[in-house]
């Protein structure tokens, strides 16, 4: 199972889970089945000044699921936001 975690930084297992989904830096990716983590950037570089954007950055990773504190209508139901 793959499993991601919005962060500020990169700590490994001892990251925070960062207060919102899209505004965070960083995603943790914790795959239970080979037993390795992983960072994903949330920066999109070819988005005017490096916004966030996660529905690119997690694009094609095959995720299982997320882990979030909070979380804001536009991801729930899908849509590409840009923060």
């Amino acid at each position: 199972m793959r499993l991601c975690f919005p962060v500020a930084e990169n700590r490994g297992l001892d990251s925070l889970v960062f207060n919102h989904f899209g505004s965070a830096h960083l995603f943790i990716i914790a795959d239970t089945k080979k037993g390795t983590i992983s960072e994903i950037n949330n920066q999109d570089l070819d988005h005017q000044h490096g916004a966030r954007n996660p529905v690119k950055a997690l694009n094609g990773i095959g995720i299982d699921a997320i882990a979030v504190r909070g979380i804001g209508q536009g991801h729930i139901n899908g849509q590409q936001c840009n923060h």
